[in-house]
């Protein structure tokens, strides 16, 4: 299977990589989440929606080689796997490798940073019409405004190459983010984000006139065995607003506890909208080696 050798590659890149630039410290990063969606699969009928707890695993290396006191590259790679109570189909394993460039142009706390980042992911899913290679870059500038808060502004791009036309997507994201260190130990965050681009749909209700109104606007459709054997999966292309924020409590210096939420509400121009919420409780533990 090609995902195999591409598998191989990214995991041979990452300790090639490490052995090249030993000098840098580089951390080992473990997650453990519990995390609920009530719209798994982005229906937009609201007697369609599926909703389900899922546990997730993750683990990467990563380490940072400074070029000059104002300019560093990162690297970094994980794998991460996904369990649904609920829903098998939507198990899946992921192994992503990302490389960035942070430069900031003037010296100073309060200063711009400049960031250019890229990734390539890629997820097998237990169904198999759903797995996938996503690409993706971004560029991003960050800044102190406080001692106590800091904010972000930027701008991505995803493409997402599946096992089958409907899950083939790509879109751009527009997002502005800001942390606020409430106390030594405790900060909170929000992200607003815009997204354009192609958004899938899953739907078991086949034959309703909402259905053939879907079935009649979207840019692709194919069968999906994700969640039954009778659904149908349709691509549209929409505008989605996205507000994520939360908690993060430093436990130790290794350790760390977030709470946060995921507001969605996509929308597209025939009139098709959907919403989801999601809840996410992450155990977060770092070790330098």
């Amino acid at each position: 299977m090609k995902k195999n050798n591409l598998l191989i590659w990214a995991g041979a890149l990452l300790l090639n990589s490490s052995c090249v630039l030993a000098e840098a410290p580089i951390n080992l990063d473990v997650e453990l989440a519990a995390s609920k969606d009530d719209n798994l699969n982005r229906s937009a009928l609201a007697n369609d929606e599926i909703e389900s707890t899922f546990y997730t695993a993750t683990s990467g290396l990563g380490f940072t080689h400074r070029i000059n006191p104002l300019s560093f590259v990162n690297y970094s790679g994980r794998i991460k796997y996904e369990n649904y109570v609920d829903t098998d189909g939507l198990n899946n394993a992921e192994a992503k490798f990302s490389v960035s460039y942070r430069n900031k142009p003037i010296a100073g706390f309060n200063k711009p940073t400049i960031v250019l980042d890229a990734h390539v992911a890629i997820t097998d899913f237990e169904t198999d019409v759903r797995d996938r290679t996503e690409y993706g870059f971004g560029v991003m500038m960050s800044a102190w405004v406080t001692d106590r808060l800091s904010a972000r502004v930027g701008t991505s791009a995803r493409l997402r190459d599946s096992d089958s036309r409907v899950f083939d997507t790509k879109d751009v994201r527009l997002f502005f983010n800001s942390d606020l260190v409430l106390t030594r130990k405790l900060t909170t965050y929000l992200t607003f984000s815009y997204i354009r681009g192609g958004v899938v749909s899953t739907t078991g209700d086949t034959s309703s006139v909402e259905t053939l109104h879907l079935i009649r606007i979207a840019d692709d459709i194919e069968p999906d065995a994700t969640f039954s054997d009778s659904e149908l999966s349709y691509r549209f292309n929409a505008t989605t607003r996205v507000l994520n924020g939360g908690f993060n409590y430093q436990m130790t210096r290794r350790q760390a506890l977030d709470l946060s939420f995921r507001t969605v509400h996509s929308k597209e121009g025939g009139g098709v909208d959907y919403d989801s919420s999601f809840i996410n409780l992450s155990y977060m533990l770092r070790f330098k080696l």
